[in-house]
């Protein structure tokens, strides 16, 4: 556990290079099968997946209006880690792309399997961080900006999240003992606008049936 915590601040580090700005202050565990989770997702599921992966996209700022998430100033590279410390990185147009034949598609032809992810940023000097329901990538390479269509979901342990564990289920334990950032429960004041932004984006290798393969990506 402490070499993977290691690692997942060595990546996070890297976010921050990215972004050019201060280290995001948060720390992510993506859980494995035989390990206690974060916090589970609420309701009996003893076949539920553990979140084994963990996309991270980081952008210097971000508008989260409605049922839409515009990062801009995207990396042409989106990088991953896996539960038993494997790492790796597709372009981002292969990651937003959701259209038939891709590998990033699950069995039902959901892009990643319909996941869940945690955004994090700074809003007005404060930490901010909103749980998200994803689908719908779309990017545009020359204004370098990745879109989602997407559904703020609750941090109360009342949403059914499709993996146990990994960064939506760290949000939810900091959430329920009161500690962690401002947590948004509805999109933003568009006039302080995110900035320092990274999208933690939980994946399970289960739920992508024949495409769970990182090296196929």
């Amino acid at each position: 556990m402490q070499a993977r915590a290691l690692h997942l601040a060595v990546l996070l580090c890297a976010v921050a290079t990215v972004l050019g700005g201060r280290p995001v202050n948060v720390a992510v565990r993506v859980g494995a099968p035989g390990e206690l989770p974060s916090a589970a997702a609420p309701g009996p599921n003893p076949v539920q997946p553990y979140a084994d992966t963990l996309f991270i996209v980081a952008a210097p700022s971000a508008a989260l209006t409605g049922d839409e998430l515009v990062m801009t100033g995207v990396h042409g590279m989106q990088h991953f880690v896996t539960a038993d410390m494997g790492t790796g990185a597709v372009t981002t147009e292969a990651f937003a792309n959701s259209s038939t034949g891709s590998p990033l598609l699950s069995p039902s032809g959901q892009w990643l399997g319909s996941p869940v992810a945690v955004l994090r940023a700074t809003q007005g000097g404060n930490a901010t961080a909103a749980l998200l329901l994803l689908s719908e990538p779309r990017y545009d390479h020359v204004k370098r900006a990745l879109t989602f269509h997407t559904k703020i979901l609750p941090v109360d342990g009342t949403a059914a999240l499709p993996t146990i564990g990994g960064a939506a289920g760290r949000l939810v334990a900091e959430k329920a003992a009161g500690v962690g950032p401002v947590v948004l429960t509805q999109p933003p004041d568009a006039t302080a606008p995110l900035t320092g932004v990274a999208l933690f984006i939980d994946l399970s290798s289960q739920n992508m049936g024949a495409h769970g393969r990182t090296e196929d990506w």
